[in-house]
């Protein structure tokens, strides 16, 4: 909770008294207005007397502050020239609970065992390692600061804070504008991969080994034998003996691909949770990099680019991230703009609790394409997305038995998909978000049309057109032209236009 602006025009008013660096104190005033250093800057503690470590004084205004919201706080600074820094002296003079020290040594002795309450770093003066020993045997309350690539590696100063030294944590990198901090304790796996199983026997080896051969060392791999009637089960639970702590088996009854998804993630443990199809095969460093550009950026999902593997040796690439993009990794909050984005859920991770707390999962009572709402829904739902260009999936193309080749009814699953998508999502949906949706209702309608044969086109058309004519709701008949005009859809969407009494039934 930031200061009242009163309290803040008060305790500056103070350090301009004592002499404190005008140009510090203003980047300190400005720091504590705009939440700097996380949501957690004002510790509280059960017995009523928090305990606040600085590790370098700055101005002055946090140590000020501390005392005018708690007069008992107790605040221990850690400043290597104590004897010429008058502001130090003069908040001594006014608060005797300050305890000014010249090293970290010292101040782990103050602290007696005593875990702090919130600890702040400036900079770059104190080692990593002078940290991990102040805090050796505790864990603080809140942890904030401020690092630099030089100082620590970032996913190992996320990981450090994350499982030994803090309950929360929030460090900020000023020279690449990253921040990041978590509140969820130690992690055994940072990351599940879900494969869903079924007839792949022939590609399961490679899709396995792929995956057991991931640099990130806290994965875990749930390959779900959906009722395979050949030996994909066997072939996973041979991976599984072999890799006992990485790779495990769920064998379920034949209910799908949807289904046998979502009991990988009920599964999961993962921070977050990553999908993989069993005829494909992934690069060793893909759930690493996506995970520490997901770290780093505070991203809900993280997404990479992918390749389309040919049975001839050759691979068409897409990149994940737009071109021309200099920073690592490209981060956008504008989520919406990628809904009409192709389905292709195995390039990403997702973070978990954002999946739970939205309640998105996959459609049990969809035999294929369940990729497509569960895309739509995650994307729509998450704060952050961040892109990494690199193709680090090898999609599989031309397998015999894959839905991607379907040409006759079974393509009307598209119809409860959309119904799917329309109950949960459009209820409480933007404009834009609808104009969206339309958008991948006329690519995904005209893919289908031209995949369908002959015979089976006239009973998808009149699906298609009902359907069409009764979702809507913020957009009207003239927007749904316009949409279809614009993406060259218009013999999508028209015909289910036309008449007004289907215009009046929506």
């Amino acid at each position: 909770m930031n200061p009242h602006p009163q309290q803040l025009r008060r305790a500056i008013a103070v350090l301009q008294g004592l002499g404190a660096d005008p140009r510090m104190l203003e980047d300190d005033a400005w720091r504590t207005g705009h939440g700097y250093y996380g949501a957690l800057a004002w510790p509280m503690a059960a017995d009523g007397q928090p305990t606040v470590l600085l590790l370098g004084a700055r101005s002055g205004l946090e140590a000020q502050l501390q005392f005018m919201r708690c007069a008992e706080t107790r605040v221990i600074v850690v400043e290597p020239f104590t004897g010429r820094n008058p502001v130090l002296s003069g908040l001594r003079r006014l608060w005797p609970n300050l305890q000014v020290v010249s090293d970290v040594a010292a101040a782990r002795g103050l602290l007696a065992g005593r875990a702090p309450d919130l600890v702040r770093v400036d900079g770059t003066r104190h080692t990593l390692d002078e940290l991990r020993a102040l805090l050796e045997g505790t864990r603080c309350g809140h942890l904030c600061g401020v690092f630099t690539d030089a100082w620590a590696d970032p996913i190992a100063l996320y990981r450090l804070s994350r499982d030994e030294l803090a309950r929360s944590f929030f460090w900020r990198d000023d020279q690449r504008r990253h921040s990041f901090g978590s509140d969820r304790g130690p992690a055994a796996v940072e990351v599940s991969v879900v494969v869903p199983a079924y007839k792949v026997s022939a590609w399961l080896d490679e899709c396995l080994d792929s995956l057991a051969s991931q640099t990130l060392e806290r994965l875990e791999v749930i390959v779900v034998n959906d009722g395979s009637p050949d030996d994909t089960g066997d072939v996973a639970d041979g991976w599984a003996a072999r890799f006992p702590g990485r790779i495990q088996v769920i064998h379920k009854q034949n209910g799908g691909c949807a289904s046998a998804r979502n009991a990988g993630l009920a599964a999961a443990r993962g921070e977050f949770v990553g999908f993989a199809d069993g005829d494909d095969w992934v690069d060793p460093a893909m759930f690493a990099e996506l995970y520490r550009a997901a770290i780093l950026s505070g991203a809900d999902v993280a997404q990479c680019g992918y390749a389309e593997a040919w049975a001839d040796g050759s691979y068409t690439s897409h990149r994940g991230a737009p071109e021309g993009i200099g920073d690592w990794p490209h981060v956008t909050e504008d989520t919406v703009a990628l809904l009409t984005e192709r389905p292709t859920i195995w390039r990403r991770i997702y973070r978990r609790d954002m999946l739970a707390q939205n309640g998105i999962i996959f459609p049990d009572h969809v035999a294929r394409f369940d990729d497509l709402p569960f895309q739509f829904e995650a994307l729509l739902r998450a704060r952050r997305v961040a892109m990494v260009p690199e193709a680090w999936y090898f999609y599989r193309q031309g397998r015999p038995g894959q839905t991607i080749g379907v040409r006759d009814e079974r393509l009307y699953v598209h119809f409860p998909i959309f119904d799917w998508i329309w109950e949960r999502v459009m209820p409480s949906a933007t404009a834009r978000v609808e104009a969206q949706f339309q958008r991948v209702v006329m690519n995904t309608h005209a893919w289908a049309m031209e995949m369908l044969l002959p015979e089976h086109r006239a009973g998808y058309r009149a699906l298609m057109r009902a359907q069409m004519a009764r979702q809507r709701l913020h957009l009207g008949r003239l927007d749904l032209l316009r949409l279809g005009l614009r993406a060259g859809r218009l013999g999508i969407v028209g015909p289910s236009l036309v008449t007004k009494g289907q215009a009046d039934a929506a």
